[in-house]
């Protein structure tokens, strides 16, 4: 009898990390070929199920490969596709792109291919364009989130770059579940602050 309870108590196993998988395509709007990182759950290689999609945007450069291993280990507990989508730059035609960039893993994997099972997300300037995306392109993207993201940038072409301010922006999110992450030690508190009042209240 000890050793069934010992078996039913003991800790389960953490689930294998995810591994990494490059793909790459020609684009038709950025006129290159875009190479992109994805992570799989571990069943689908063997499986016919769809799962939803996360996009997720790293600062404007990768310091490190520290954050790989939380992301694997992110989506081995969560059974989606994680989509590292680059380096996040709000000027020149990458958020044009963006689109095309969903067609294309909607059509190479197997996903479940509406608003309602889409995210993005990103950390620093990578928050922002997660926001940025959301907001430009709700048909497509029903979750964002901005881990302690920026609250404004530039964004346009980079021979006419526009500021462009989320406070300002706050209607094209109808529909869309945002979320803003923050930390004790966040340089940009005061702007979240004033970001969710804004939002919060109109």
């Amino acid at each position: 009898m000890a050793l069934v309870m010992a078996w039913f108590f003991q800790a389960t196993p953490a689930p294998i990390p995810a591994e990494f998988h490059t793909y790459s395509y020609q684009s038709q709007v950025l006129g290159v070929a875009r190479t992109y990182r994805v992570l799989l759950p571990a069943a689908f290689e063997k499986s016919t199920q769809r799962y939803p999609v996360v996009y997720w945007f790293h600062g404007e450069g990768r310091e490190s490969d520290a954050p790989d291993g939380k992301l694997a280990a992110y989506v081995a507990a969560h059974n989606l596709i994680l989509v590292d989508a680059g380096a996040a730059n709000p000027q020149g035609q990458v958020p044009s792109a963006f689109p095309e960039l969903v067609g294309q893993i909607d059509g190479a994997l197997r996903t479940v291919a509406d608003r309602g099972h889409r995210g993005i997300s990103g950390v620093g300037a990578g928050g922002f364009i997660a926001w940025f995306l959301a907001g430009k392109y709700p048909d497509l993207v029903g979750n964002a989130s901005s881990i302690m993201g920026n609250t404004e940038a530039y964004v346009g072409p980079e021979s006419f770059p526009v500021e462009y301010s989320h406070d300002d922006f706050f209607r094209n999110y109808d529909g869309v579940r945002t979320r803003l992450s923050r930390s004790t030690a966040d340089s940009l508190a005061f702007y979240h602050r004033r970001l969710n009042s804004i939002w919060t209240y109109t």
